[in-house]
């Protein structure tokens, strides 16, 4: 609560300063937030009990990037994809076939790990070996949780008056809002020009 209410003040500043300017301000957040709890964790080791001899390198996270020991990616993929609360997916496999869902895309650069693991909203993943308990919450679940859910608050000359709803807005499409606003010609992204549009006047 403090840190909304000194965000809110700093943001109360800036209006105040801008005064009946004619100046477009977007607010944005990067992502949601979910809570975490010691009764919502996976132990990875629990269904591979040598994790830590077949890894190679782990990322940990709500998605946990693993790069297995040569020649175990198949036998962790098994192992892991028995345990409940978290989807396992492989990068290099088409989605069909147990792959990253494009939904996500998040299996294109090769600094994506060769096993991707999500865990469910609000889980934790973690090992016995080094167990690590959940405070407080975190983000990185899948986009589509409740919880991800971000916010955006447009206002100036560029917007529409009274407010207006759009039925989904995501993240990359800020960009082409922003160069629509102000006139520009947007690079090559992967935003909804249109989703941009509906905010536009």
């Amino acid at each position: 609560v403090e840190a909304i209410e000194h965000v809110d003040r700093a943001i109360a500043r800036l209006l105040a300063g801008l005064g009946t300017q004619p100046v477009n301000v977007v607010v944005v957040s990067d992502h949601g937030m979910a809570a975490l709890s010691p009764e919502r964790v996976v132990y990875l080791d629990d269904a591979a009990p040598r994790f830590a001899a077949q890894t190679e390198h782990v990322i940990w996270g709500a998605t946990t990037l693993l790069w297995p020991q040569p020649g175990t990616l198949d036998s962790l993929a098994t192992a892991l994809a028995t345990l409940d609360h978290v989807q396992v997916y492989r990068r290099d496999a088409p989605a069909a076939q147990g792959g990253v869902p494009e939904r996500l895309h998040f299996r294109a650069s090769p600094r994506i790990a060769p096993l991707v693991l999500v865990a469910d909203e609000g889980w934790t993943l973690t090992t016995r070996a080094s167990a690590r308990t959940p405070r407080g919450g975190t983000h990185g679940f899948d986009p589509d949780a409740p919880s991800m859910g971000a916010i955006l608050i447009a206002r100036g000359p560029a917007f529409r008056a009274g407010g207006a709803a759009v039925p989904e807005f995501r993240t990359v499409d800020v960009y082409s809002l922003l160069c629509q606003a102000l006139g520009l010609t947007p690079a090559s992204n992967d935003g909804d020009a249109a989703a941009a549009r509906a905010l536009l006047r």
